[in-house]
């Protein structure tokens, strides 16, 4: 037999089951049943399939798309690759620009750390 399902795999383990009449090998053969049951993955529902299609339609736009055949199949990148966020790759120049302009980098100062300047000896003592 092949089993090429969960739903083929119990369907089998109940025929076998019930060719017992009672004993360990049936008891045997319900725990097989009951732990698949209790461990294996449960699918998903309609809404959490379309959730996650949409993410994946949402990240893999063309430019990702182009990026993901460009890795399998390598040589030159078509138009409009992605290869980072912020870069798609021109094929008439050949190279790769920014896909809009960068925003500002700010970082936060760290309150845990002292400033050089403001720190004296007379504050240690």
């Amino acid at each position: 037999m092949i089993c090429n399902s969960k739903t083929a795999a119990m369907g089998v383990l109940e025929t076998i089951a019930g060719t017992f009449k009672r004993g360990t090998q049936k008891d045997a053969i319900i725990a097989v049943i009951n732990w698949i049951n209790e461990n294996y993955p449960r699918d998903f529902d309609e809404e959490t399939k379309n959730n996650i299609q949409r993410i994946y339609d949402e990240v893999f736009d063309d430019g990702g798309k182009n990026f993901i055949n460009w890795q399998v199949h390598g040589g030159e990148p078509k138009h409009g690759t992605r290869a980072k966020v912020n870069f798609l790759f021109n094929a008439e120049k050949k190279i790769w620009e920014l896909e809009s302009e960068m925003p500002p980098v700010w970082v936060e100062e760290n309150p845990n750390i002292i400033p050089q300047e403001d720190y004296s000896d007379e504050e240690s003592q």
